[in-house]
């Protein structure tokens, strides 16, 4: 029989579809019976996708995103157990082999409960055994930011982060209780990576840990685009002039653009702007060009820089081709996650409460002027290089269920391309 695998991605950014949707494309049909459940708002993602689709219900963006930016908890306790119960619902009708979910957190209440091996997609810096420093991006809707101000609060990440992760963890334990399982304590770290396998969707050369687990895995960075078309005006582009690429992706600060544009706008590039459907630009520029979505890892190949919110799915795109990147961090992940590629001069950081025509000049220019980011990208680029995931994924599965544990050719009822 084939394996079955039910994969899940959280809706409240595209990078947790995206990265359990690359893994399930690239799983071999022959041998896995592939299960794809999100939010029904993300299913022409999914259309050459073998697999069938299960619809669930995943908190709005805007309202986790807000909440991020406010310092409350992604999640209520409520959320999580009306979550906990679609999921057991979703296991009894797929009955799968394995769970793989992305940032599902109610999804290891009811593998645990239903007793199906789960395996979680993550970043290093929510791991217990982490070792670097935690970093705050400015955050000025945050109470202590109110107060002292967004640029101390930043100062202050390692005296304030500890409450506020205890705080996030606390609707965890309350859900938990309700089902009768045991706490997973107050530190979120735990909360985030409690599985039956983690999966982390980086380099291990990058993050500095201690003492890792056998099921903690290094599948490397997950970068995954649905089919876009360049627009009708790529090829009416100038090719004697630094090519600049531009996106807040879904989860950065849309407000910003028009300060970046402000700042582009009289130097000598060319630049391609990514709204993510989320905004619509007026009176741009002549050498702005916009469209709702682009061929990332293409464009970014293509580009002398990139100007993002440094999420993982951009950040990389632009990594694994060896193209810096200016990021401009609106939360805690994003920050975390540029973290060691600043370390490593590869990734400019502007500040969210810095960020202004003049400093988005300035930092293009110094980054043009100066080779030390295009030869610290591309070492990265090296590195990141070593890394095919799909293949350290499989990889995985054949330990998890034996190299010879499916027949060599499917059924026709187990294959089916979702639409």
């Amino acid at each position: 029989m084939l394996r079955r695998i039910l994969f899940v991605g959280n809706g409240v950014t595209l990078a947790h579809i995206c990265r359990p949707l690359q893994l399930a494309h690239r799983l071999d049909p022959h041998r896995y019976e592939v299960h794809f459940a999100c939010d029904v708002r993300y299913r022409p993602m999914l259309e050459s996708l073998v697999g069938q689709f299960h619809a669930i219900h995943t908190q709005d963006s805007c309202d986790f995103l807000a909440a991020l930016a406010e310092g409350r908890p992604p999640y209520s306790s409520a959320t999580l157990c009306t979550d906990a119960e679609e999921d057991l619902n979703l296991l009894d009708e797929v009955q799968p082999d394995l769970v793989v979910a992305d940032f599902r957190l109610s999804m290891r209440i009811a593998t645990t409960l239903r007793h199906i091996p789960y395996a979680t997609i993550t970043n290093t810096h929510w791991s217990p055994y982490f070792r670097g420093r935690y970093r705050l991006p400015d955050m000025p809707n945050l109470w202590p930011a109110r107060i002292i101000g967004a640029r101390r609060m930043a100062q202050l990440a390692e005296v304030l982060l500890p409450p506020m992760f205890a705080r996030y963890a606390w609707p965890m334990t309350q859900a938990r209780r309700k089902f009768g399982l045991p706490s997973l304590g107050m530190r979120l770290q735990r909360v985030y990576t409690e599985a039956d396998h983690v999966l982390y969707a980086e380099a291990e050369e990058m993050n500095p840990m201690v003492s890792v687990p056998t099921h903690h895995h290094f599948i490397g960075p997950i970068v995954w685009e649905p089919p876009i078309h360049l627009p009708y005006w790529w090829n009416a582009l100038p090719d004697d002039c630094p090519l600049i690429y531009v996106s807040m992706g879904s989860s950065g600060s849309i407000d910003l653009l028009p300060t970046i544009v402000q700042g582009l706008a009289n130097l000598p590039v060319c630049v391609v702007l990514s709204t993510a459907g989320r905004t619509t630009l007026q009176n741009l520029p002549d050498n702005v060009h916009t469209a709702d979505y682009l061929p990332g890892s293409r464009v970014a190949s293509l580009a002398a820089l990139v100007i993002g919110n440094g999420g993982s799915m951009m950040l990389h795109q632009c990594l694994k081709v060896g193209v810096p990147m200016l990021a401009i961090p609106s939360n805690m992940d994003q920050q975390m996650t540029i973290a060691p590629f600043v370390a490593r001069n590869a990734v400019r950081e502007l500040r969210l409460a810095s960020v202004s025509p003049a400093s988005i000049r300035d930092s293009v220019m110094t980054m043009l002027s100066s080779t030390r980011y295009y030869e610290s990208s591309k070492d990265i680029a090296q590195v990141l290089a070593s890394y095919d995931p799909t293949e350290r994924f499989a990889s995985f599965l054949n330990t998890l269920f034996g190299a010879n544990s499916a027949p060599v050719a499917a059924t026709n009822t187990a294959v089916n391309t979702i639409k």
